[in-house]
């Protein structure tokens, strides 16, 4: 029979010497200290473990220890380290197979317990691996588990002697405390490698951050944060954040923000700062409170987003799309929000009495100055009309240009009595001030209407039809004649603009199912499909386009008329929803009746007015329509005016909202048209900008008009909206359209509209490509 020995003996069994259980343990504790003390220096993974091999063979004489560190891809055990351990030997051990059976170490790592070969010489498990332990004079192995906290395998710890050797429950204790020192070191070096990968993710973060104390003293700032506020690290350490500090941003801000990060809540943002130089800049903060187990705030964390560009090109943009670029006044969409705040606030002081008055000036016969001397002429003479209209206002009214030759005053806190007499002073300043061009003198004059603004305070719909029936009937009295609104004068305009007759066409049509759908393409703009061919060609090519749906009335004589002659009248006299109502009917059933057709498509877009918009009882017909024909919601994209957004924005959002949740889609029609407010851009949810067509037109002639296609580009894909361009006329534009990143293009140079039935004529490419969402 073959003797064992303990691991203190000679190669013969020799017990050499006895240690007491408390001198070994406090040679563990020692060793245990000095590898938690490499950890805390910074010491390297291999070090640590290569220490705690060295500790462990120093607290087992004779010992020969080796770590094996597990590859999870591979099932497999490796990368040995073993300081004692020929290299040869080494070599051999990379690569062993986790497998009951594979000796020690592979079969400790597969059954997950300490594995004890006490003879390798006969245990079954080394049969395979009995010649190179017998070569490199290794009789017993003793291995452990490395497991991680969650009980994920790391590698084995092991535990070689020369001769036939069985543990004694000191020698279990030291293996053991082996295996947990190694799981211990290689925790702390996952964690140190998460936070190093947490620091430079931090340090080279596009979003600055910050971290302070509790009473605001900057204790970190990573690189972007230093380049937003232009300071260097040196110069914020130590400092309050509120070296950034500006007075643009409203005290209760700040103490709202206070308030709340110091309740332990995040607070988020738009503050505007300053930076060292002394430039304002705008951020978005998001400020979190890092709080002790007990609730206490240790320290706050500041990200900062720099949205300074943002806000810049808001401004330019609503500056742009509120003035009239020939004179630089206030346009017609700027003229009625400003009447619109007015009269908000009248209501809400609840006057009682005529305190304000609106005057529509039209110029007489302005058009002969620009047939006799050309349009140059003609509009250096408006300026200098407008120079001096703004000079007899001296600040008492507010100018704006709302077309061509009409111009608007709003007269804050003036009776019609003072309004009639500025106007006046202005009729006789005009006429005794020849305006001159290149030796052409001119003498200009005025048609007015005034429209007195009374309770019951009119909208602003009603106080423009007012003024300009009254515009009307001043120029039908002459030239240089001012008329004050009186009730009844509006239907001298409506029978003069043939309203009542349309109006009663629209009745006529709807009740003898007159109206014919039209539709455009609409088609991709990038990732064409081919270089050899014309860009127009490539369009054509694009897989799955999408349509607008575009209305028409047929006269009983065959005509076709275009919608720009009976929709003023269906708006006038509120036809609208009616003919919304048909449109939407009428695209559903198409949709339904041409499944086929309708796959080939992406998305089938249907414009709605402002008045469905503000009307609740429509949305609820629209919900019930969308409701009857689900399976087709997500095809469809309705389009609203930004005007109509503007005037009825919390309607407008619940809309949108509404018809989303089914699958609907929306998009902006016409922006640029109106105020271009990004404020209340960011609170609706549309898929999609269509750009006003009157600036696509006329981009490459007009670099106004070009820069302002390129800003509601560049805006709308940084809120993540599609952008499609309308009034595409030609393939200069469109390629002008696709260098700018332009997703969308419809217009004549790309198709003309046609009827809606003669789409099933068109060949469709099947394709999976689909209209961005």
């Amino acid at each position: 029979m073959r003797a064992f020995c303990y691991i203190h003996s000679d190669h013969r069994g020799k017990l050499l010497y006895r240690e007491t259980d408390s001198s070994a343990a406090d040679r563990v504790l020692a060793h245990r200290y000095k590898a938690l003390a490499l950890l805390v220096e910074g010491a390297s993974l291999e070090t640590v473990l290569r220490q705690i091999v060295l500790d462990m063979e120093a607290t087992m004489p004779g010992a020969i220890c080796t770590l094996l560190q597990y590859d999870v891809a591979t099932d497999t055990l490796g990368n040995g380290i073993g300081p004692s351990m020929p290299r040869g030997y080494m070599t051999a051990a990379d690569g062993l197979p986790v497998k009951e059976g594979n000796g020690s170490c592979g079969s400790s790592a597969a059954l997950m317990q300490r594995v004890v070969v006490p003879d390798i010489s006969i245990h079954p498990w080394w049969l395979e691996y009995r010649e190179l332990a017998r070569q490199y004079n290794l009789a017993a192995c003793w291995s452990a588990p490395v497991c991680a906290v969650d009980g994920q395998l790391l590698g084995t710890f092991a535990i070689y002697y020369p001769i036939p050797a069985e543990p004694s429950e000191k020698d279990l204790f030291c293996i053991d405390n082996a295996a947990a020192l190694v799981s211990l070191a290689f925790r702390h070096h996952q964690r140190l490698q998460k936070l190093k990968k947490l620091s430079l993710a931090i340090r080279h973060s596009s979003i600055g951050i910050a971290i302070t104390c509790p009473n605001g003293i900057i204790e970190y700032t990573n690189t972007r944060f230093r380049e937003i506020s232009g300071y260097a690290r040196d110069e914020l350490l130590g400092q309050s954040i509120s070296l950034i500090r500006s007075s643009e941003t409203p005290r209760h801000l700040y103490k709202d923000l206070w308030q709340t990060i110091r309740s332990g809540c995040s607070w988020r943002g738009e503050i505007a700062n300053r930076r060292k130089n002394g430039e304002l800049y705008y951020a978005l903060d998001h400020i979190s409170p890092i709080l002790s187990d007990g609730g206490e705030v240790l320290n706050y964390v500041l990200s900062q987003e720099d949205i300074t560009h943002i806000k810049q090109m808001e401004q330019n943009q609503r500056y742009t799309a509120q003035h009239d670029q020939l004179t630089g006044l206030p346009n017609r969409e700027c003229f009625r929000f400003r009447l619109n705040e007015l009269l908000q606030e009248s209501e809400r002081l609840g006057l009682i009495c005529a305190s304000h008055c609106m005057v529509l000036l039209d110029l007489d016969n302005f058009k002969l100055i620009n047939e006799a001397a050309g349009r140059v002429a003609g509009d250096q003479v408006l300026r200098q009309a407008v120079r001096r209209i703004k000079r007899i206002l001296e600040g008492s009214g507010e100018l704006a240009r709302l077309g061509g030759d009409q111009f608007a005053i709003l007269l804050p806190d003036m009776n019609a009595e003072r309004a009639s007499q500025l106007l006046e002073q202005l009729f006789d300043v005009m006429a005794a001030e020849r305006l001159s061009w290149k030796g052409h003198e001119f003498v200009l004059s005025f048609s007015a209407g005034l429209v007195e603004l009374t309770h019951p305070l009119p909208s602003i719909r009603e106080a423009f039809a007012q003024a300009e029936s009254a515009c009307f009937a001043a120029k039908q009295k002459g030239k240089r004649c001012i008329h004050l609104y009186r009730p009844g004068d509006e239907q001298l305009l409506i029978e003069r603009q043939g309203y009542v007759e349309w109006a009663r066409e629209v009745r006529l049509a709807l009740n003898e199912s007159r109206f014919v759908l039209f539709a455009q393409k609409i088609l991709p703009l990038q990732h064409l499909p081919s270089q050899h061919l014309s860009l127009k060609q490539q369009l054509n090519a694009s897989p799955l386009p999408s349509y607008e749906v575009l209305l028409r009335m047929q006269m009983p004589d065959g005509r076709q008329i275009p919608p720009g002659c009976f929709l003023p009248a269906a708006e006038r006299y509120n036809l609208m929803q009616e003919l919304d109502r048909w449109v939407v009917s009428d695209s559903l059933r198409w949709c339904v009746d041409n499944p086929s057709l309708l796959a080939k498509i992406s998305k089938l877009c249907i414009n709605l007015s402002g008045q469905s918009l503000s009307d609740p009882t429509m949305l609820r017909w629209v919900e019930d329509q969308i409701q009857a024909h689900e399976a087709i919601a997500n095809q469809i994209k309705f389009e609203i005016t930004e005007t109509a957004c503007i005037e009825n924005l919390s309607l407008a959002e619940s809309f949108i909202r509404t018809l989303q949740g089914y699958g609907c889609q929306f998009a902006l029609d016409d922006f640029g048209s109106g105020l271009s407010s990004f404020g209340y851009l960011k609170n609706l949810p549309v898929n999609t900008l269509k750009i006003d067509g009157l600036f696509v037109r006329d981009m490459l002639r007009d670099s106004t008009n070009l820069a302002l296609v390129r800003s509601i580009n560049e805006v709308g894909h940084i809120m993540g909206m599609d952008t499609v361009a309308e009034f595409v006329e030609n393939e200069a534009i469109a390629l002008q359209l696709k260098e700018m990143g332009v997703d969308f293009v419809q217009g004549y140079g790309i198709e003309k509209p046609k009827p809606l039935a003669d789409v099933l004529i068109d060949q469709l490419p099947v394709s999976q490509t689909a209209e961005p969402e």
